[in-house]
């Protein structure tokens, strides 16, 4: 195991993450606004809990957080 940080992303994490850009960007592309934000708003909780939870830290607290925030926000115009 190296104990220096990589300079750049792999290039693992780089094609999957356009792999998931295209795929989503053409399943949600008829989705009405609303769902795209649900969809989006829980991937997006989903991926904060699974890095919270491989650092051993407790994820309902972030939840909490996440519902917080968007009770401010509110729903989007």
């Amino acid at each position: 195991m190296s104990t220096t940080a990589p300079t750049e992303p792999s290039l693992y994490m780089q094609e999957l993450t356009r792999y998931l850009s295209a795929n989503m960007s053409s399943v949600l592309l008829g989705l009405p606004t609303e769902i795209k934000e649900l969809i989006y708003f829980d991937a997006l909780s989903h991926a904060a809990t699974m890095i919270l939870v491989s650092f051993d830290l407790p994820p309902q607290r972030f939840s909490l957080q996440l519902k917080l925030l968007t009770f401010h926000l509110g729903p989007s115009s």
